[in-house]
């Protein structure tokens, strides 16, 4: 298992995409499971780095900033990235 505590905004090194490709290469035959807590609003967004990481490697997303009294969700796997060659 992996744990990701981020805010899921790269600010360095290969752009979103870029990384999520690479985890996907590195883990579709291992299996490990991404998990991802963060503080930022977003990380839930479909569209957030480490909510795709951990949707699309067994995984799952925690917001730990919500009001008191409300459930976190957890967002339905997804597909690998468009550019995934599974040949390679």
């Amino acid at each position: 298992m992996v744990s990701l505590f981020s805010d899921g905004h790269p600010t360095v090194g290969p752009g979103p995409d870029e990384i999520d490709r690479d985890v996907f290469t590195w883990n579709y035959l291992r299996g490990a499971r991404i998990v991802v807590a963060s503080f930022a609003d977003d990380v839930a967004s479909p569209e957030n780095l480490c909510s795709r990481l951990a949707r699309r490697n067994f995984g799952w997303v925690r917001v730990l900033n919500i009001e008191p009294g409300a459930a976190a969700t957890t967002l339905p796997a997804v597909k690998p990235p468009k550019d995934f060659d599974w040949d390679e």
